[in-house]
């Protein structure tokens, strides 16, 4: 994992090894991420992110987004 000089730029491989990045978006009035492998990100608020975090934390935690298994 690879972090920017301006920490607004977070590059990474996925699983597969294909490159992916996390980084602020420059969307005017809204804060926005841009998430994902290169030429396919995707667009997300901070709501949205606010909205999966409690599954990707449960994720980090058990192995699985919706709970124990």
């Amino acid at each position: 994992m690879k972090i920017d000089s301006t920490n607004r730029v977070v590059e990474f491989t996925d699983y597969y090894g294909k490159r992916c990045s996390l980084h602020n978006s420059s969307l005017a009035g809204t804060a926005a991420i841009w998430l994902g492998p290169e030429n396919d990100c995707m667009h997300l608020s901070v709501e949205q992110v606010s909205e999966l975090l409690p599954f990707l934390e449960n994720f980090v935690r058990t192995g699985y987004i919706g709970g124990d298994k």
